[in-house]
């Protein structure tokens, strides 16, 4: 009774390597932060807009890039990640609804 060896799948250089989607979706993750950033630093520095519309603006691309630090950085994206999803988004409804209640009844 022979035992024949086991054969591993061979790996040519065009292949996909195991791993290089996840590792492309960081980088365009990054790359796509950084433009944000970017975008923000240009507005405030040429004051193109007014004040009130530069930060909406600015808090509008903050809240994409938490998006993209949550789901591609994070890995919130995967399975398994029910209950930090649930109380993440609990949070940010309590929060929103502290911030909106103080700014009616103290405004």
């Amino acid at each position: 009774m022979e035992i024949e060896p086991k054969h591993e799948p061979t790996l040519t250089p065009t292949s996909p390597q195991p791993g290089d989607d996840h590792a492309r979706k960081h980088i365009i993750s990054f790359i796509s932060m950084l433009i944000l950033t970017g975008i923000s630093f240009y507005l405030v520095a040429t004051n193109l807009l007014p004040p009130q519309t530069v930060i909406v603006v600015i808090l509008i691309l903050a809240g994409i890039q938490v998006l993209l630090q949550f789901f591609t950085f994070m890995h919130l994206d995967q399975k398994g990640h029910f209950f930090p999803l649930l109380f993440l988004f609990t949070g940010i409804i309590v929060a929103a609804t502290v911030i909106l209640a103080t700014t009616i009844f103290m405004g």
